[in-house]
């Protein structure tokens, strides 16, 4: 199984040369993002590539909308990276430590892999609205807005124009993501 940043963006534009999700889960605030790397001439395009998968994800209808079946998938993924790593003493730790920050106990096996046979394409497309439109509130009182961080290479010869701070929250805005 190939993740969507994978089939909807490394296999169709080939001058992405990375580009992977991240989450981290805190109790009190958390961190959802994409990094990706590309060639400095495509900057621009590689922001709207971004915003058009992070948009699709709260899609209700349309090719790019979740699928029950890309779901199933995933879900039977999850299911698997979550039992193999288990089977790690360190990873079970980490794991333990992290469950009783956050839970308070031990949260079981059986238990993990229950609430994901519960995700729905609906729940997914009700945190995709909330978490990529700026809407969660938590206790860390985050501000919602998108945060974007160019780290931006050069190559010889190439003169380009610079993506400005303006012009980024303006193309965010236009694929409605963060709060304003």
């Amino acid at each position: 199984m190939y993740s969507r940043l994978y089939t909807n963006v490394l296999n169709q534009h080939g001058w992405v040369e990375s580009c992977v999700a991240f989450n981290h889960s805190y109790t009190d605030s958390g961190l959802f993002g994409i990094a990706a790397s590309c060639a400095p001439t495509q900057v621009a395009q590689m922001l709207e590539v971004m915003c058009r998968e992070l948009n699709a994800l709260s899609q209700e209808t349309g090719y790019a909308a979740l699928k029950e079946g890309e779901v199933r998938r995933a879900k039977n993924q999850l299911r698997s990276s979550l039992l193999m790593n288990l089977e790690s003493r360190m990873v079970e730790l980490e794991d333990l430590g992290r469950q009783v920050q956050v839970h308070g106990r031990k949260v079981g096996v059986r238990e993990m892999c229950s609430k994901i046979e519960e995700v729905t394409v609906a729940d997914l497309r009700r945190v995709a609205s909330l978490v990529f439109g700026g809407q969660v509130q938590n206790v860390g009182s985050g501000s919602g807005a998108p945060t974007v961080v160019l780290q931006e290479g050069e190559m010889e010869g190439l003169r380009r124009k610079e993506l400005k701070w303006g012009e980024i929250q303006e193309r965010i805005g236009r694929w409605k993501l963060g709060r304003r």
